[in-house]
């Protein structure tokens, strides 16, 4: 999830005037970019009313990806392809993993520190942006299949059997934590270093406020298996995966954070796979036979969106550019002021 800072605005309250250094920076492009089956990676720089073809290195299937920046994303997949891009996606370089097992799962704190898992229990690591990939000890043969990290340090792995792995070190050491459930969590994500939801089979969804020390069941209202969840703070998330017969779409959304959970819409009749908020409005969905579904009123509407394929798109990311507009205060001695989007830590 990304933000606007509007320094503008709150100068303009607080001193009444100020002037721009420079002239003024064009609107910020968002790039969306969903990967999947088959080295399928597409992306979009207008919110997706047109989506367009990367070309990749690899024959691959990708199954996660991550972006940064608009520039600067990961993404991984089968025989331990990690693949990197530094120009939002028109090149895509591979990177060493050090393994072949399926990578499934991939997260990035910043331009250095990011982690990805496999299907196997092995986690890799790199502090250098993929330059050099390590692995890290699970302590577990569980398939890993998603993992979320808030800072350097703290971070958390869901996989089967209901697998949840924590760390306060970056990796040097994962412990288990207690999820109360037996059945895989297949998608994790934090919006701080406390609160935090994990979502898998059955329909099962926990939740933490406490960074996991405790995890406490949410009823969802369903039966199915849910692949993704998103959260933009700690009340606004959707879930999305199969429906009852697992072989069509559904969108879960919750405005208390999970203490209720209601179904939204999901439009055409396919499994979605991954769910990804710009703000607590507009946002993406993912899923099989190159499905894209796109909302600018938190899901009270999907609309379709033409992705060009009709391959299995399994994940999907946006990236916005750095902070870049620099303002001058009319009161000199205040100095210059950075504003612009930022992507906050969660």
């Amino acid at each position: 999830m990304f933000r606007f800072t509007s320094c503008m605005a709150v100068l303009a309250v607080l001193f009444g005037s100020a002037r721009v250094a420079a002239n003024p920076v064009e609107s910020p492009i968002l790039n969306v970019t969903a990967v999947g089956d088959i080295h399928t990676i597409i992306h979009s720089v207008n919110g997706g009313v047109d989506w367009s073809s990367q070309p990749s290195p690899t024959t691959d299937g990708y199954e996660a990806v991550d972006f940064i920046t608009s520039r600067m994303g990961w993404t991984v997949g089968s025989r331990g392809i990690i693949l990197h891009t530094t120009d939002g996606g028109t090149s895509w370089k591979q990177q060493s993993s050090g393994t072949l097992d399926v990578l499934l799962g991939v997260d990035f704190v910043d331009a250095d520190a990011g982690w990805a898992v496999s299907n196997d229990g092995t986690i890799v690591h790199t502090n250098n942006g993929g330059a050099d990939w390590l692995k890290q000890t699970s302590g577990t043969f569980e398939g890993l299949l998603d993992v979320k990290f808030v800072d350097s340090n703290r971070g958390w792995i869901v996989g089967g059997a209901g697998t949840i792995l924590h760390t306060t070190d970056g990796g040097a050491n994962w412990n288990n934590q207690a999820s109360g459930i037996t059945t895989p969590l297949i998608s994790v994500d934090f919006v701080d270093a406390n609160t935090g939801w994990a979502v898998g089979s059955l329909g099962e969804i926990v939740h933490t406020n406490d960074g996991g020390t405790n995890w406490n069941s949410q009823h969802s209202g369903v039966t199915h298996q849910l692949l993704g969840v998103d959260f933009f703070d700690g009340n606004t998330g959707w879930a999305v995966g199969t429906d009852n017969a697992g072989d069509s779409g559904s969108i879960l959304y919750t405005e208390d954070g999970g203490t209720n959970w209601s179904s939204q819409m999901s439009g055409p009749g396919v499994i979605l796979a991954a769910v990804e908020f710009l703000d607590g409005n507009t946002g993406w969905a993912v899923g099989f036979d190159g499905t894209i579904l796109h909302t600018t009123d938190r899901g009270v509407t999907w609309s379709s969106q033409s992705s060009g394929t009709v391959l299995n798109l399994r994940d999907v990311a946006v990236g916005v550019p750095e902070p870049s507009t620099l303002i001058l205060l009319t009161m000199g001695a205040l100095g210059l002021l950075a504003c612009g989007w930022r992507k906050p830590r969660r």
